[in-house]
């Protein structure tokens, strides 16, 4: 029993000595008091406004002296009224300010406050009421140990240990507190038109077929050559688009407001270096108490994208809304620009699938041959002949003079015949008509290995 005792006290000596140990420590080092750890669930008020209300906020962040004010429902900037403020930062300060709890009291007056950091505060916060009253909220010193901060309110004599979570609300500067513009949620499918002025040259995509200047039924967009003709857009040159452009995405703002000077580095001066407009369908479903119905809507958005070269030499891209004096960072900037600089034209000279047809006649001299649409399906010899045909692309144009003919497909279409022909014209290259279609060129050696693939 004795030697038990004797262990209890030795232990309780020890503990004291560890005990003295932290508290010279803690008052020696760079946190200015070391405390116990509290009880979380303790909860002290510190300052309850009731119903006052708050209607200007001011503090500093990173250099940057903000104020907020508050009138008519509204959150702006005190001294740049036109700047959009997000109501969410403001709100989430306002209601952390109106009633403050602490974790605890260390100390009971403000003789030793700088002790506590209060001579060099973490931050400073201050509010001013709808009825002109004053306060300042001073966030001292860190305390590691129990994780929080020491804490003290102008209307109260009172150092507090209040939690960490508290700095957060207000580390925002201006830019971060700024009502962000939105793109549009389009998907790929919804979207009609794709109009783009990029780097003083148009690219336009459209999914209107109509009056199209050659066979167009399997194509899904459109453009037009530089004789205003419209043609097709090549498959995955206009889903890439599409893509690109349902999918951009602001990222960060950048900057409000920025000088021509700095607009022109970015490439979003009044030259512009791209400016891409999307017209899309819209569905919009209303309801009422006994029906529901769907109307499709035409609605339409503009918006501008630059690219910027830092000093090493990474390209980044930024983005406007039509209308907005905000800068945005795009995310996808590197795809949307590939697309919509890319060579969209279709060079497909024939591309119809089995779908379109119900039989095919190749003439080659004397020689005729014909598959039928059950042939090309299910015959392997027919099958690689028919995507032969309907691979075939154009390398360019001419108005020379044909020579003789070497080839002469007719697609039998049901209701209706196309022909496609192919006349000697050089070494290279021969000259084929196919539709609306005049004076193509196509590679000599594409259609000789056609022609091989038929007489073997």
């Amino acid at each position: 029993m004795k030697k038990v005792i004797k262990l209890v006290v030795m232990l309780l000596i020890f503990g004291g000595l560890i005990a003295g140990y932290v508290i010279i420590m803690g008052k020696n080092s760079e946190q200015p008091i070391t405390d116990p750890v509290v009880d979380e669930d303790t909860a002290i008020e510190v300052f309850d406004l009731g119903n006052e209300v708050i209607s200007k906020i001011e503090y500093s962040y990173k250099n940057e002296n903000l104020s907020l004010s508050y009138s008519d429902g509204n959150w702006k900037m005190t001294d740049d009224e036109a700047f959009p403020v997000s109501s969410t930062y403001p709100d989430y300060m306002k209601n952390v300010l109106t009633k403050v709890s602490a974790k605890r009291v260390v100390s009971e007056n403000l003789e030793n406050e700088n002790d506590y950091g209060m001579d060099k505060p973490s931050m400073v916060v201050k509010c001013t009421t709808a009825n002109n009253a004053e306060y300042t909220f001073t966030i001292g010193a860190y305390n590691s140990v129990v994780k929080g901060y020491y804490f003290k309110v102008s209307s109260v004599d009172k150092i507090f240990l209040i939690d960490t979570s508290i700095l957060s609300y207000f580390s925002y500067g201006k830019l971060d507190m700024i009502q962000k513009d939105k793109l549009p949620t389009v998907n790929a499918e919804d979207i009609t038109t794709v109009d783009c002025m990029v780097g003083g040259k148009k690219y336009y995509l459209t999914t209107d077929g109509k009056d199209a200047d050659f066979y167009s039924k399997i194509y899904a967009y459109f453009t037009y050559d530089a004789n205003g003709n419209k043609i097709a857009v090549d498959a995955v040159a206009g889903a890439e688009i599409v893509s690109a452009v349902s999918s951009a995405t602001l990222g960060n703002v950048h900057g409000y407001k920025l000088d021509k000077e700095t607009l022109e580095e970015y490439g979003l001066s009044d030259t512009k270096y791209a400016v891409i407009k999307v017209n899309y369908n819209k569905k919009v479903t209303t309801d009422n108490s006994q029906t529901s119905a769907s109307v499709t809507t035409k609605e339409s958005y503009s918006f501008y994208v630059g690219k910027y070269t830092t000093e090493d030499s990474k390209t980044v891209y930024y983005a406007m809304l039509e209308n907005s004096d905000i800068v945005y960072e795009l995310k996808n900037g590197e795809a949307l620009f590939k697309a919509i600089t890319a060579d969209i034209s279709s060079n497909l000279v024939c591309p119809f699938t089995t779908s379109d047809i119900e039989n095919v006649k190749i003439e080659i001299g004397e020689k005729s041959y014909s598959y039928s649409l059950s042939e090309i399906k299910n015959n392997e010899k027919a099958k690689g002949i028919f995507n032969s045909i309907t691979g075939i692309t154009k390398v360019g144009t001419t108005d020379s003079q044909k020579g003789d003919l070497v080839l002469k497909i007719t697609f039998d279409l049901g209701n209706d015949e196309m022909v496609l022909t192919a006349f000697k014209y050089d070494e290279s290259n021969v000259i084929v008509s196919f539709d609306k279609w005049d004076n193509l060129l196509v590679s000599s050696e594409k259609i000789d290995k056609i022609i091989k693939k038929i007489e073997a």
